[in-house]
């Protein structure tokens, strides 16, 4: 084959790996990106208005737990409302306060006044207490006080005063059944305007830690604590400093308990360190309400967002007909721990959204955020709410799940058939290699052998020329017998360039055939006394049968001729030695049959197609040694193809080979 063979098939690998893998790759690439870049388009219009409509589902939730908590009259214990009043129009005491989460109101606002005059006995009494020591009698008045009195506060008093008289008296058992039954029988109400029911506790506290029973200090201390964090009556400032003051010293005197009793004590300063920011929010609500009439001013129904001292508070006022108006004061700090939770997981329980609320600073106030890496969409709060922003967005969704959406597995279908093309290619391009590597090391072979072939005549036709010019060839006998041989190995070369110049027609496509009759018993008895003669020393001999009437065919004569030398010479390479050669003619109504068969090592089955691809020779110990340049087996099969025939090959290990031709005789 020639270079410009060699560069034609090159050209046509690269035009089509060019046409089929490259053009088809960049085309599906194209396709690709637009398919993305319009999906992804698509995809962030539908995921802007997917997260516009989640957040109007969260304000609108939002409007209504604000609308739940205008709607309540008294504040609950785990309500957001820190406060609520209705300010009158046009009475001397403007302001009532309906309800409230806070330690203590201003003086103005308390509810009542306590009158703690017990009777015109009460000088007697005194002077029986504090002068002359009469304990004794100083209890049974107030006994028979609190027994005949019917003014609560009188019948209070009393009993304050009995079991003040007891610890007095160090009758602490009799002592605390009295302040425990203060503390159960007025828990919410005041005496000398502090709250009867944290006195009690306070005292029982006092009598607790006199007898020695530390762990019932702590639990008295604790019960106190919880009682001023949920004060049940209206008390004014100063009082309610004096008691944690008060609770704290006592806090101070009780030395650590013992190591099963501490739980209890922890218990107890996780609630006391709790009061002073309550003290410090209740003064700042008491503020509010000391200026409150800057924002009852106007008309109609308003809103005031109030951030002060890390407080966010939502002052919402409502006018009546009356122009009287309900205030609510909601603390949204409260409101955002409490509802906001409820509020997003009401309708997002699947969590496929990450949410983020900052007020106006941009200060983080809740967030339920399951990945950082992304950024948010964010909405204000509409009118009517606190000017606040919701930042949400949607959440990754699983790979799986995003390809199965309408119109998003499109991109990645392109992308997928792009690998497959782009690894198609590869295949092609790693095939292509391979076989154009294997077919150099064939010609490479195929040069070897053919130059060793060509070199075996032509050494002989050498030497034998050499002996004639020397004259060293005495008789006339042998002279001719130098010429015949000389003539032979000739015939042997013609053959041989015969092959290799008929093979590189055929290969490409320039060889041309003559149809004529051919008389095919003559032509093959020829060629088989050709090689009975040439084998006559080798021991090999080569039979002839044919059926009494084989037809003549339309046929190439030189090209069938080429064909039945080259299996003939392909049997005598592998034909054992000692052995026979058979060539059978036959005929049937359509076609010609020429069989040659050798008795040689066989051919293995997995190697009996390849031998009929240019330039393969079978890799075998066995036939080490034998010529060939493989591209006999090759020429049979296209000359015969040619002809519109077929060659086949029946072969068995150990038993030797049979090549069959079969011409047709309609050609």
């Amino acid at each position: 084959m020639n270079t410009d063979s060699q560069g034609l098939r090159r050209n046509r690998i690269l035009l089509l790996y060019f046409l089929g893998v490259i053009v088809p790759g960049f085309f599906l690439g194209y396709m690709a990106i637009r398919g993305i870049r319009g999906d992804k388009a698509i995809r962030e219009k539908q995921v802007l208005q997917e997260l516009s409509l989640v957040s109007q589902d969260f304000f609108r939730l939002m409007n209504d737990q604000v609308s739940e908590l205008t709607a309540i009259t008294e504040i609950e214990k785990d309500s957001s409302q820190s406060l609520v009043f209705v300010v009158r129009k046009e009475v001397e005491s403007p302001i009532i306060v309906v309800g409230h989460r806070m330690m203590f109101l201003p003086d103005r606002y308390l509810d009542s006044t306590e009158n703690h005059e017990i009777t015109g006995d009460s000088e007697l009494a005194w002077d029986m207490e504090y002068v002359r020591k009469d304990f004794k009698g100083a209890l049974n008045y107030y006994k028979q006080l609190a027994v005949s009195a019917t003014n609560s506060d009188v019948i209070k008093t009393a009993w304050f005063a009995q079991a003040r008289i007891l610890k007095k008296q160090k009758q602490y058992a009799d002592a605390l059944v009295c302040y425990d039954l203060i503390g159960t029988k007025f828990y919410s109400h005041r005496i000398n305007g502090l709250p009867a029911g944290a006195i009690a506790l306070m005292e029982i506290a006092r009598i607790k830690l006199l007898s020695g029973d530390t762990a019932g200090t702590v639990r008295a201390i604790f019960q106190m604590a919880d009682y001023l964090l949920h004060p049940p009556v209206n008390c004014g400032q100063d009082p309610m400093e004096l008691l944690i003051s008060d609770m704290a010293d006592l806090r101070k005197s009780i030395t650590p308990l013992a190591k099963e009793s501490n739980v209890i004590l922890k218990g107890t300063d996780s609630l006391i360190s709790r009061l002073n920011p309550f003290l410090e929010r209740s003064g700042y609500l008491s503020g509010i309400l000391s200026t409150i009439d800057k924002y009852v001013a106007g008309v109609g129904n308003q809103n005031f967002y109030l951030p002060a001292k890390g407080y966010r508070d939502w002052l919402i006022i409502q006018e009546d007909s009356s122009l009287n108006k309900k205030c609510w004061m909601i603390d949204l700090n409260r409101l955002s721990e409490s509802k906001f939770p409820a509020i997003i997981k009401k309708y997002d329980p699947g969590q496929i959204y990450s949410y983020r609320v900052t007020d106006q600073s941009g200060k983080l106030l809740y967030d339920r955020v399951l990945d950082t890496d992304r950024q948010f969409l964010s909405f204000s709060f509409p009118a009517g709410l606190p000017p606040w922003k919701l930042e949400i967005r949607k959440n990754p969704e699983p790979a799986l799940a995003a390809f199965l959406q309408s119109g998003a597995g499109l991109p990645v279908i392109f992308l997928i058939m792009i690998a497959v093309w782009l690894i198609t290619g590869l295949i092609f391009t790693v095939y292509t290699l391979n076989a154009e590597i294997k077919l150099s090391r064939m010609k490479t072979r195929f040069i070897s052998n053919v130059s060793h072939e060509f070199k075996s005549p032509v050494t002989s036709i050498r030497h034998m020329s050499e002996l004639l010019k020397l004259k060293r060839v005495r008789t006339e006998e042998k002279k001719d017998e130098f010429y015949d041989s000389m003539i032979d190995q000739c015939d042997h070369l013609t053959y041989l360039i015969g092959n290799i110049l008929d093979f590189s027609r055929i290969e490409e496509e320039m060889k041309k055939f003559h149809f004529e009759s051919v008389n095919l018993v003559d032509l093959i008895e020829n060629i088989v006394a050709i090689y009975r003669n040439r084998l006559s020393e080798s021991g090999l001999t080569v039979s002839f049968t044919k059926e009494n009437a084989i037809p003549g065919i339309i046929a190439d004569k030189d090209a069938i001729r080429q064909v039945a030398s080259n299996l003939l010479d392909n049997a005598c390479k592998y034909a054992a030695a000692g052995k026979r050669i058979d060539v059978n003619l036959t005929s049937d109504s359509s076609e010609v049959c020429l069989e040659i068969k050798d008795y040689g090592s066989g051919i293995p089955k997995s190697e009996q197609e390849k031998i009929f691809e240019r330039f393969y020779r079978i890799d075998d110990s066995k036939n080490v040694g034998i010529k060939g340049s493989g591209i006999g087996l090759t020429l049979v099969r296209k000359i015969i193809e040619s002809h519109h025939g077929r060659v086949e090959l029946k072969s068995k290990m150990g038993e030797g080979s049979s090549f069959f031709v079969f011409i047709p005789l309609n050609n």
